[in-house]
């Protein structure tokens, strides 16, 4: 039997500091550390404290809140975690540069010898202008951060005229994965690994970098021609939208990757962290369509037009994981009806079978009512307003139905003829995929293409929508398993 969260333990000061801290509520969590000194210093579960929350949650005001009443900017978990690490994580320059003016120790590593808050930042690809290396310094100083930084002075002086990369090149490379989602892997001294995996980091910061002519030994990068170029074999088809051709290589065929290096399915969250002047967002390209390959330089670049309130995003070119970021719909521990999406807002179910729901996000409020057996239809309201901002209407015949939000008309549809996956689409572009299954008992996979520029209101609207779909394909399964 499942163990029961202990009442005391969630009216704990600490306990209420953290509902406070993700409800974004800076006048309960002034009053709670005003009433319980020593509360900002405070530990949870794995050492992490109230500081590294609110980090997480990307509020500035309250982590300056709690630094005023003393929190330490230098605590870090029992991962060697600190606050800065997690500013570094999510790209927020703002955080960053609070922390750093409160102390914060830069070159202090994290999940591995070489984690410091750069190489965090650079393992996601997050641009980090020269006013931030000069502030947190260019530890660990291997080749990999100096490729991730576009640093073709360092990387020269890290390579011998062969290619073959120095000691200190493949220096503190123990760190290779923020947390344990991604797959195990044991870094080595191989020089191609170390020139690979630096490549790799290279091409994640997409900056304005040349390679040296020491790199051309290694043909780790597709040729811009293919004239005199044995064919790469037959790839995966997949949807793209037609637009205007762009000059960037094309993508690597699935499966491979270099060698040593981890793989996984994950992609880098948004970042607000400043770009380096010169610099270019990179676009998604995707392979072309059909078994036959096309030349290197054929790729395609999709973008429609964004802003955060309409459900509109740049290209997709797959179904899943390509071009996007993996957020996370987590339990509250000890409130079984309470969930938090993760950095866009929370969910709370109600009603009997938890038919209806209260979502927050950014100050607004919607409340979500499911009705219907057969043809399930789910209803939005916005709390501030009364009015009806969204509506789903499930089909008759297939998995899946109508929703229309805010004026915007889209499908959420199966994305998988076997897992209870559900894919929202914008007239054939894919917004957000959410995994069915798990509620509670592990995180809910949330996939979003580019969370700054759908509503919130509309990703916490869809997740519940699958949830019910979900329990309408178990009940339909159960229903014809006992009839059969």
């Amino acid at each position: 039997m499942r163990a029961r969260a202990d009442p005391a333990v969630a009216t704990t000061p600490f306990a209420r500091a953290y509902r406070a801290v993700e409800a974004h509520d800076a006048e309960a969590l002034a009053a709670l550390l005003a009433s319980s000194p020593g509360l900002a210093a405070t530990r949870g579960s794995n050492g992490n404290d109230l500081l590294g929350m609110a980090t997480a949650t990307g509020d500035a005001r309250i982590a300056g809140l709690l630094l005023e009443h003393g929190a330490d900017p230098a605590a870090a978990n029992v991962h060697g975690w600190t606050a800065l690490h997690q500013a570094a994580y999510a790209g927020r320059a703002d955080l960053a540069a609070a922390l750093l003016a409160a102390g914060a120790p830069p070159g202090v590593s994290a999940r591995g010898d070489g984690g410091t808050p750069l190489v965090i930042a650079l393992f996601w690809g997050h641009p980090v202008p020269p006013e931030m290396v000069a502030a947190v310094g260019l530890a660990p100083g291997n080749l990999r951060v100096a490729a991730g930084l576009g640093r073709i002075d360092l990387i020269e002086g890290m390579l011998a005229a062969d290619g073959t990369p120095t000691a200190a090149a493949g220096a503190h490379r123990g760190f290779y994965r923020p947390h344990s989602g991604f797959p195990a892997w044991t870094p080595s001294d191989d020089p191609r690994e170390v020139r690979d995996e630096a490549l790799a980091w290279a091409a994640r910061s997409d900056g304005p970098m040349r390679s040296p002519p020491s790199w051309r030994v290694v043909p780790t990068r597709r040729p811009t021609s293919t004239a005199a170029r044995p064919s790469p074999g037959p790839r995966r088809a997949v949807a793209r939208r037609p637009s205007a051709p762009c000059s960037r290589p094309a993508p690597t065929p699935a499966g491979a990757r270099a060698s040593g290096g981890p793989t996984t399915g994950r992609t880098r969250p948004r970042s607000t962290w400043p770009r380096a002047a010169g610099t270019r967002r990179r676009s998604p390209c995707c392979a072309p369509p059909g078994p036959t390959p096309a030349p290197a330089t054929a790729c395609t670049t999709a973008r429609r037009p964004t802003g955060r309130g309409t459900p509109g995003i740049r290209g997709w070119s797959s179904e899943r994981f390509r071009g996007m970021a993996e957020i996370a719909l987590t339990r509250t521990p000890g409130d079984r009806r309470h969930y938090t999406l993760e950095g866009v807002g929370t969910l709370r179910l109600g009603g009997v079978l938890s038919r209806s729901a209260s979502a927050q996000a950014d100050g607004r409020r919607w409340d979500i009512v499911a009705s219907g057996v057969l043809r399930r239809v789910v209803r939005a309201t916005d709390v501030a307003t009364g009015a009806e901002v969204g509506v789903f209407r499930a089909w008759a015949l297939r998995r899946g139905g109508d929703l229309r939000w805010d004026g915007h008309d889209l499908t959420l549809a199966a994305a998988s003829a076997w897992r209870s996956r559900y894919a929202l689409r914008d007239r054939g572009i894919g917004l957000v995929v959410v995994e069915g299954k798990g509620w509670g008992r592990r995180p809910v996979r949330v996939d979003v293409t580019d969370p700054p520029s759908i509503d919130p209101g509309l990703l916490l609207f869809t997740c519940f929508v699958v949830r019910a779909l979900t329990g309408d394909d178990s009940g339909g399964a159960s229903t014809a398993a006992v009839s059969g």
